[in-house]
């Protein structure tokens, strides 16, 4: 509701990439400033130039990195945002990672993060891509699957899980999110 959101003034999005959730949610809430911070600055600069094209006038983009962000103060933000984390993150980096997030979000703020699992599906080749996929994340150094672990990393959180949601998402080829994983492909795996 708008009284709800009155709360909450400042808002960061971690590994922000293209930035179109910092736009959607400037979009949404015209009286919050949002800050977009991702490690890689040309991503960064074509969230800017998106978001300029777009007349989105409450955000704003930073290079930075989400496991060390010296740039902000503690309880810098009302709302912290990440999504998409795992394929980033190093298994034995959670602690440091949400150490940091929690440290720029403000007592009572809150730290909304969001990851996927991966799909099920009675076909052979997109299991075989989701294998593959998983098996480049860990050569990488990454975390992969996360969402079976995501109780067990919380747990390391100083402060309260509110609310964990699991939704099914259709990703058909032809549906709407489909379309919209396809164009942010290349941006997350740059």
């Amino acid at each position: 509701t708008e009284a709800e959101r009155m709360d909450y003034w400042r808002i960061l999005d971690v590994a922000c990439g293209s930035g179109e959730w910092t736009r959607d949610a400037a979009h949404y809430c015209a009286d919050m400033e949002v800050v977009g911070l991702d490690i890689h600055e040309d991503t960064i600069k074509y969230a800017r130039s998106v978001s300029k094209l777009e007349h989105v006038e409450n955000t704003s983009f930073c290079v930075g990195d989400m496991r060390n962000m010296a740039q902000f103060a503690d309880n810098s933000f009302d709302i912290v945002h990440g999504r998409f984390l795992s394929p980033v993150t190093a298994p034995d980096g959670w602690r440091a990672l949400l150490s940091e997030l929690v440290r720029v979000c403000r007592p009572g703020g809150l730290l909304v993060w969001t990851e996927a699992a991966f799909p099920l599906t009675n076909s052979a080749a997109c299991a075989r891509w989701c294998d593959l996929l998983q098996q480049a994340i860990r050569v990488d150094g990454h975390t992969a699957p996360i969402v079976p672990l995501m109780d067990d990393i919380t747990t390391m959180l100083p402060c309260r899980v509110l609310a964990k949601n699991e939704y099914c998402i259709d990703i058909s080829a032809g549906t709407e999110f489909c379309h919209n994983l396809y164009s942010e492909l290349p941006f997350l795996f740059s």
